[in-house]
């Protein structure tokens, strides 16, 4: 089901296979790429959409400018709503809603209204701490306060370092993901530190600030806001888990007294005292900042162990230590050996040759570069497609490079000249991968458009489309043998197509959500294939069978590849890591960190010595094994 957007429009529900509302002509297909399928909620500021991006379930977030009067109102509402697009942009930690810089646009409706302004981002799985409550029934322990208010201060600390804070903490604006953590959502009223606040009474259609009553500190009530605003926020939110009553209950306005403690007895003295401080009543009474309040809460912890002696409790488990080059002692001896800089956004997709000493990468900057492994140099940059690049593949003589762009364009090139031999194409949305036939000579493309193509490298021809996939196709892989392709799909499955015929031989349906990546054994038995909801997939080609799956990731996975030996399978994902697992086992023997933000994509050389990761924060780590441990081998 498609959900048509235009306020205006009184039959919003459409078939999926639809681009434009039947009952208004708006556009479903919103910017080449999000389709709205369902509305999520509405009121104050803007209306809350639940779009599919290529087959990832995402938020769509839309300003609505009617609840302004003036045009100088609507025009401030624009600011802030673009500056909340440009603060997520910014913000790369897990915990925090991830963004595109790409995500803001604007579409304009059939009636020739204002265009509605858009801004899409990650969609936080859980439950709002606010509903996690009422499901418990007894209030938060002051032991799991102390783990998540940790948690919070380090997502505050990204947001406060970028020159920016919330304005908005409060129950309902945290969500309890599935795997226990934290993450702040709504950033709708975030501000620049060092920007002068805008008039209170352009804030909101009734004339009010923009508060939270019981949650938002006495300067912001003022239309004043700073950094230590935020913790009193913070506090007051904390009050309210303690003892599942809302902080207004325990105003006295005769006093001027917040009287909170007899209502949480398992707090400690010192725990309460630090939360009060947090909301003390002026922003110089509170910590000075983020660096603060973590060294306080490091000294409530070390309090509570040393009282938890005398009901001792099972020894914690024991987490690797990060050496200084970034590697954890888990697994396989990596260390960094360089890290490479020079792409202008986030860095999509790696490739290398078969030699392993050129490296080819693509960036949502709209370009490819082309490096020297060994040295790091950038050899060149090739510039041709006009969007974003989201895969390149190199041919196993290196002499090709492909790549695909969210242009809907595949591009052949010269390796070693940077010369550009065709542009592809056919497809009516984005090219989100592309891979290169064993030998060389075919180039397949996946694309938004629920379509693979099959196309000839030295004459460009279109072979075969092969349809059958319900959503976008995400991941493509040529089998060793060169026979067959194997694509994955965010509905969920893969499909076995021949080369030959181009029809779906088999699907596998072993995946619970939206596959992301895929990667193929050396010897053509074995698939790899990750989701969205954290779980590799370690399956046979020829039964179908799942063999087993692989957990540990905490962020959606992104990447995957096979070591040439077939011995080893290395994924990366958006929780900033790279894990490298036993494929024949299924153990994890090591985790990679150093990246700042999600790990989009990695690559292992033929002689398994150097391995490759591309990361939003816009870098390339070449990991380069320092030696060959006796139990464990990747590659000759």
């Amino acid at each position: 089901m498609s959900y048509c957007i235009n306020p205006a429009c009184s039959s919003p529900h459409n078939p999926d296979d639809k681009l434009f509302c039947l009952g208004c002509g708006m556009q479903l297909l919103l910017d080449r790429r999000y389709r709205p399928v369902k509305a999520l909620s509405s009121g104050g500021f803007s209306v809350i959409y639940q779009v599919d991006d290529q087959g990832l379930p995402k938020v769509l977030k839309v300003l609505n400018l009617t609840q302004f009067t003036t045009l100088q109102a609507q025009k401030k509402a624009v600011s802030l709503f673009e500056r909340e697009a440009r603060v997520l942009s910014q913000l790369h930690r897990q915990g925090i809603p991830y963004m595109e810089p790409s995500a803001y646009f604007t579409i304009a409706p059939p009636d020739r209204k204002p265009p509605l302004h858009c801004l899409v981002m990650e969609k936080i799985e859980g439950v709002n701490l606010e509903e996690w409550l009422k499901q418990q029934g007894t209030p938060l322990t002051q032991s799991l306060a102390l783990e998540w208010l940790k948690q919070l201060v380090l997502l505050l600390e990204e947001v406060h370092q970028h020159q920016f804070f919330h304005r908005d903490i409060k129950p309902s604006n945290i969500m309890r993901q599935p795997d226990g953590n934290l993450a702040l959502i709504d950033f709708g009223t975030v501000r620049e530190v060092a920007h002068r606040e805008l008039s209170p009474r352009h804030l909101t259609p009734a004339g009010t600030v923009i508060i939270s009553r019981g949650y938002a500190p006495p300067e912001q009530e003022k239309g004043h806001t700073v950094e230590q605003s935020d913790f009193f926020a913070l506090g007051r939110t904390f009050v309210y888990l303690l003892t599942r009553q809302h902080p207004l209950t325990f105003y006295d306005p005769y006093t001027d007294e917040f009287r909170w403690r007899s209502h949480a007895p398992g707090v400690s003295p010192e725990f309460a005292e630090f939360l009060d401080r947090l909301m003390a009543p002026f922003p110089s009474q509170r910590p000075r900042n983020t660096r603060e309040i973590l060294s306080e809460l490091t000294r409530l912890e070390q309090i509570q162990n040393r009282h938890s002696l005398i009901h001792p409790l099972p020894p914690p488990q024991k987490l690797p230590v990060p050496t200084p080059s970034g590697v954890t002692l888990t697994g396989p001896d990596f260390t960094l050996d360089r890290t490479l800089v020079g792409h202008q956004d986030g860095v999509w997709s790696v490739a290398l040759s078969p030699r392993g000493h050129i490296l080819v990468t693509g960036s949502w900057d709209n370009t490819i570069k082309v490096w020297n492994v060994a040295t790091g140099q950038l050899l060149r940059t090739l510039m041709g497609h006009q969007e974003a690049v989201w895969s390149v593949a190199v041919a196993s003589d290196g002499k090709t490079l492909a790549s695909g762009s969210s242009d809907q364009q595949i591009k052949i090139w010269n390796l070693p000249t940077g010369q550009l031999i065709h542009t592809l194409t056919g497809h009516s949305n984005w090219v989100a991968a592309v891979d290169l036939s064993p030998k060389g000579e075919l180039v397949a493309s996946a694309s938004s458009d629920k379509t693979i193509k099959v196309w000839s490298v030295k004459s460009g021809e279109l072979i075969h489309t092969l349809t059958g996939h319900r959503y976008a196709v995400t991941c493509i892989a040529f089998t060793p043998d060169g026979k067959t392709l194997v694509s994955g799909s965010g509905d969920k499955t893969l499909k076995i197509w021949s080369l030959t015929t181009g029809e779906c031989l088999s699907t596998f349906t072993g995946h619970r959500a939206s596959v992301t990546c895929l990667a193929i054994s050396p010897d053509g038995k074995t698939g790899v294939s990750g989701d969205v909801k954290q779980t590799l997939c370690v399956w046979d080609l020829e039964t179908l069978e799942l063999n087993y799956t692989l957990t540990g990731h905490s962020g959606t996975i992104w990447s995957v590849a096979i070591a040439p030996d077939g011995e080893q399978l290395v994924s990366s994902s958006r929780d900033k890591t790279v894990k490298i697992w036993d494929l024949q086992t299924g153990e994890l023997r090591g985790t990679l960190m150093g990246h700042r933000s999600a790990v989009n994509d990695v690559a292992i050389a033929r002689n398994g010595k150097i391995l490759v990761s591309a990361s939003h924060d816009q870098t390339i780590k070449i990991w380069r094994r320092v030696h060959q441990p006796s139990n464990v081998a990747i590659g000759s």
